[in-house]
């Protein structure tokens, strides 16, 4: 049997001498065992309805946000379609301009004939893609866009065939077309010089080219004598 020691003032004991006796104990160990027992239980019975209280509290607060999650998970699903939408307007508006800025040398033509001309315009430029903006341009650098949601933009690009590069800095968009090309002219460049092998290339070949060179995904194979791509 263990034994327990307890320090008590004298008021202190006298005091539970006088309880035990109220409560019918004849020892006092006895009434402080019953004293020690029940505290226990007590605290017991007060974790376990915490717990309890607890659960309910998680379970109806989950009841109330469930119906939301679903409408949150749609509104998340439009909002992301809108971005899309706007991005590939952006896009498609910012090269109409440039396509369509006339030069010094330009004539303006007769008023009939824009006139006749004006509605095959309109129709070319709303058959106009993000995907055939990048035929145009070969190569899209993510960071010389300005796109809300460029996730967005850059799936839609791979969905319809276009080649994804991704970099520790950036994306890349690049048309397979022009990929395939600038492959094709990279292998006939067998010097390992950076800037003798881009002067072999064109300008926008050239570009990609110095960019996959400081990213390590393009590097000179001294025993083929020719350039390597790592993407």
């Amino acid at each position: 049997m263990k034994h327990l020691i307890i320090k008590l003032t004298d008021e202190e004991y006298n005091d539970l001498v006088e309880r035990a006796k109220k409560e019918g104990y004849s020892l006092l160990s006895d009434y402080v065992r019953y004293l020690l027992m029940s505290c226990s239980g007590s605290t017991s019975q007060a974790q376990i309805d915490v717990l309890a209280i607890t659960g309910k509290i998680e379970r109806k607060i989950q009841d109330v946000l469930m119906p939301f999650a679903s409408e949150i998970d749609t509104l998340k699903k439009q909002i992301a379609m809108v971005y899309e939408k706007l991005d590939e307007i952006s896009a498609n508006t910012r090269i109409t301009q440039e396509t369509r800025a006339p030069s010094h040398e330009e004539r303006p033509q007769p008023q009939r004939e824009m006139k006749e001309t004006a509605p095959s315009e309109k129709a070319a430029e709303k058959k106009r893609t993000a995907m055939s903006v990048l035929k145009e341009q070969g190569a899209v650098f993510e960071s010389e866009l300005s796109l809300r949601n460029p996730d967005a933009f850059f799936t839609k690009l791979e969905n319809e065939g276009a080649k994804i590069i991704i970099t520790e800095k950036e994306r890349i968009a690049v048309h397979p077309d022009f990929y395939a090309k600038f492959v094709n002219d990279l292998s006939n460049i067998h010097t390992a010089d950076v800037n003798e092998a881009a002067k072999l290339l064109d300008e926008k070949e050239a570009k990609l080219f110095r960019k996959l060179v400081s990213e390590g995904l393009a590097y000179f194979d001294s025993e083929s004598h020719a350039w390597k791509l790592l993407v």
